[in-house]
């Protein structure tokens, strides 16, 4: 498994207005890998405690670096921690300039600060090797069930892998359904 963190934060009312994305995938930024406002997704309120939720997902290399200064065993203990420590406090931090420092080249004046942020190891973020399928999905039409994920087939980033086994399942199960019409 690869560690990653994932960072929530909440940014004043209106934020997004500025922005161009509501989710974006950032490939130039060695700390924040994927970004995503909380209210893009449907049913979700626009306002979470008075401010707009954003989530990221760190780098596997920026949470690497960060759990080598906690030491030997925060590098191999496999669970989620939301217990702190130094690591996930200094991700907080890091991430959130990094996500400021993100919005402000598209948002007039001062840089945005999050209201208030938090960071927590995901011990298991990325699977470290794939089950080498020849398919991008695993599909079992019988039962109308697809296994999608990053684990499941090589590709260039996890992120990549995920995203075309989540289309191959899904063009699976459609093709399920319009056979049978289920």
């Amino acid at each position: 498994a690869i560690p990653v963190f994932c960072w929530s934060g909440l940014f004043p009312p209106g934020t997004s207005a500025f922005l161009p994305f509501d989710a974006v995938s950032v490939p130039a930024s060695r700390i924040v890998q994927f970004l995503a406002r909380g209210a893009s997704k449907p049913g979700r309120p626009l306002l979470i405690d008075g401010g707009e939720l954003w989530t990221a997902i760190s780098t596997p290399a920026f949470a690497a670096e960060l759990l080598r200064h906690e030491g030997a065993e925060a590098m191999t203990q496999p669970s989620d921690s939301d217990k702190g420590g130094s690591a996930a406090v200094a991700a907080t931090g890091l991430m959130a300039a990094e996500i400021s420092s993100l919005f402000a080249q598209h948002i007039p004046g001062a840089e945005p600060k999050p209201l208030r942020a938090a960071a927590k190891r995901w011990g298991a973020g990325f699977a470290a090797s794939s089950l080498q399928h020849g398919h991008d999905c695993i599909a079992l039409p019988a039962w109308q069930l697809a296994v999608a994920g990053d684990f499941v087939q090589v590709s260039h980033s996890p992120l990549e892998a995920a995203a075309l086994s989540g289309l191959a399942a899904g063009e699976s199960l459609a093709q399920v359904i319009a056979d049978h019409g289920c």
